[in-house]
């Protein structure tokens, strides 16, 4: 009777060790699992900006360009590039 209950306090006590690691192991995955949310907010944040500054960019290399095809229209684009300017 003894060794029967004894081996049932073991079971118990075995379960009750593999109950904590599995808590244990919920724990660190819960724990993982908010860094890893905070590190995407942190980057989704980073590419929101990015993509401003882009977009920025891409507005300003528009009006650079239009501003250059202003000004050779009016100074006008006659010259050929393989043409020697009269000083030569």
């Amino acid at each position: 009777m003894l060794v029967k209950r004894r081996c049932t306090l073991v079971t118990v006590a075995h379960d009750e060790r593999s109950v904590i690691m599995e808590e244990e192991k919920v724990m660190a995955l819960e724990v993982s699992l908010a860094y890893l949310e905070d590190m995407l907010k942190e980057l989704n944040s980073v590419v929101i900006q990015q993509q401003k500054k882009i977009d920025e960019m891409g507005l300003s290399q528009k009006r650079i360009t239009q501003k250059m095809e202003d000004i050779v229209e009016l100074i006008g684009d006659d010259s050929d590039p393989g043409e020697r300017p009269p000083h030569y």
